[in-house]
């Protein structure tokens, strides 16, 4: 995944309604930044996150019901080898799901809190206990140098 480029359309969806925005994210070899854009196209926040300075967050507008941090966690939740992600679990069990291998399922003393389910074109995150969803969909992918 390192050295692609990804714009992204991110639809958050609660029992109130839906939030849709912009991500444009890069994938450096040490580095991934995050921007989020809103529909107009308003910068609403701008992520980095590194091994050297760790994650960094300038919101440049406030997001409702969207915080930054929590995006870039879905997003290596889904994205990133199951190896990896059960180093920094706490309290929580990942179990890839029996019947469709895409979906990564999260528990919690055997009840299940949230799943990610990953394709090529989308994410989709549901978040069992607090009833909302997000969707991240691929609208364009490059590699970059």
């Amino acid at each position: 995944m390192w050295g692609q480029s990804s714009l992204q359309k991110l639809t958050v969806t609660t029992p109130q309604g839906n939030h849709e925005l912009l991500l444009q994210t890069e994938l450096g070899s040490n580095q991934i930044n995050m921007v989020g854009l809103s529909a107009a196209g308003l910068v609403l926040f701008n992520l980095t996150w590194s091994d050297e300075s760790g994650l960094e967050i300038k919101n440049n507008l406030p997001t409702k019901d969207i915080e930054a941090q929590v995006i870039l966690a879905y997003y290596q939740l889904a994205n990133w080898p199951m190896e990896n992600i059960q180093l920094g679990l706490k309290n929580l069990d990942l179990v890839n799901s029996p019947e469709d291998q895409q979906q990564r399922n999260f528990f919690r003393d055997n009840t299940r809190i949230f799943s990610m389910v990953h394709t090529p074109q989308y994410n989709l995150m549901t978040h069992y206990i607090d009833h909302y969803q997000i969707k991240i969909e691929t609208l364009q992918q490059i590699k970059v140098d």
